[in-house]
């Protein structure tokens, strides 16, 4: 029959795409990277993903700080509007 085969080809597959997902999680989780896009790189892209999400990581460290916003002006009586 061969549903050995299938299963079997099946469960390394499996087993492959959790190890990556897994190995890129923890070093996305390091540089503190968004964990469903780092979990989706590394499932699909297997050791690619890894090396993708290492480099991510080293350059999202050394970035700029990114705009937090100005505060609004705290006027009595007057709000906020930030489409004016």
């Amino acid at each position: 029959m061969g549903i050995l085969t299938y299963l079997a080809v099946f469960g390394m597959t499996l087993i492959w795409i959790i190890g990556w997902m897994g190995i890129s999680m923890i070093v996305g989780s390091i540089f503190k990277l968004p964990l469903k896009t780092t979990c989706l790189i590394g499932a699909l892209l297997g050791p690619l993903g890894f090396m993708l999400t290492l480099i991510a990581g080293f350059l999202e460290e050394n970035a700029e700080p990114k705009f937090i916003g100005a505060a609004p002006s705290t006027s009595v009586g007057v709000d906020w509007d930030p489409f004016s």
